[in-house]
């Protein structure tokens, strides 16, 4: 469903604008040239099994959500972000994984690995301690998000392909992307909270995704001026920062419908200078790293949105423990 619902986004898009970097764009013709390319290498893999578990490392949002797309065909997403051996080690042993896509070389600790395709930029490596092993996953599972634990004990986190479908596309109908929209994140793809907070529902309506991923505020706001970007997604910490620079007052505000947070730890008061600074009242999400959207309040008072995390998406249930 994921991956059908976004080939039919971008063979309706053609050469729309699809990831507007800031020396370069991608249109939605090349996206489906690079991912038809993943998905033959897939396709061809010697000894190859149903449900293959592959770790993506990659950082160029354009191979990301190629690469992306071709292994959910095929078998299952494991975001990788690659860290210290003793964790590369861990995090191998956890999954079993049989792939890692990878744009660097990567310490794997005990585990072999073997590099059976280069493309110069992107490598497939076969990790030899798993190439054959299997896991008893639900055949609908496409991608396990693994956290070390942030808030509790490590965990994974699955989703099946009608889970994140659901997921994506109600978010992306609640605030309502559309062809002529242009969305930012300065976060990596790699997160999948922004994974499926903004590029995939971005993607998944026809919408462009500005490409620039920095925690430099003022390149922030170049991006924002200079892309024309009118949904903007960012963490409580770059709206502060935001504020502290004298370059917000040349950002023309009128152009962008939708700012976003993660506002779980914005304060109130940022709340309030962003929308006396702006006119824009900030939306809430409340989210998780692991699995993007859980709840959403777009409302455009100022005292709802700085008090409350909204409603839950569509065919989302939320327990107060």
């Amino acid at each position: 469903m994921v991956l059908q619902g976004l080939l039919d986004s971008i063979q309706n898009s053609g050469d729309r604008k699809a990831l507007c970097y800031p020396n370069n764009n991608y249109l939605y013709s090349d996206l489906l040239y690079k991912y038809e390319m993943y998905d033959q290498l897939l396709s061809e893999l010697f000894n190859h099994h149903k449900k293959a578990r592959y770790l993506v490392y990659i950082k160029d949002p354009f191979e990301y959500i190629c690469i992306f797309m071709a292994v959910i065909k095929h078998g299952i997403v494991i975001p990788f972000e690659v860290g210290k051996e003793e964790h590369n080690e861990m995090i191998i042993g956890e999954c079993k994984a049989n792939y890692i896509f990878t744009q660097e070389d990567i310490r794997l600790g005990s585990y072999r690995a073997e590099k059976i395709w280069s493309d110069g930029n992107v490598n497939l490596l076969g990790i030899d301690d798993y190439r054959e092993e299997m896991l008893g996953i639900d055949e609908d599972i496409i991608i396990c998000y693994f956290t070390s634990g942030t808030t509790g004990k490590p965990k994974c986190v699955m989703f099946s392909d009608q889970a994140l479908f659901n997921n994506i596309s109600n978010l992306a109908e609640l605030i309502k992307i559309e062809k002529s929209d242009v969305c930012y994140t300065p976060i990596s793809p790699m997160m999948t909270g922004a994974l499926n907070t903004i590029y995939l529902p971005a993607l998944l309506k026809g919408a462009s995704v500005a490409i620039n991923i920095t925690f430099l505020i003022g390149s922030v706001m170049k991006t924002i001026h200079s892309q024309g970007v009118t949904i903007l997604f960012m963490v409580p910490l770059l709206y502060t920062k935001m504020l502290e620079s004298n370059c917000v007052h040349m950002i023309n505000w009128n152009g962008i419908r939708l700012c976003l947070t993660s506002s779980s730890y914005m304060g109130k008061t940022v709340f309030k200078q962003f929308h006396d600074v702006t006119n824009i009242c900030i939306s809430s999400i409340y989210c998780s790293s692991e699995c993007g959207v859980i709840t959403v309040n777009n409302s455009d008072r100022i005292e709802i949105a700085m008090q409350y995390v909204g409603h839950p998406l569509s065919g989302t249930e939320v327990e107060v423990m």
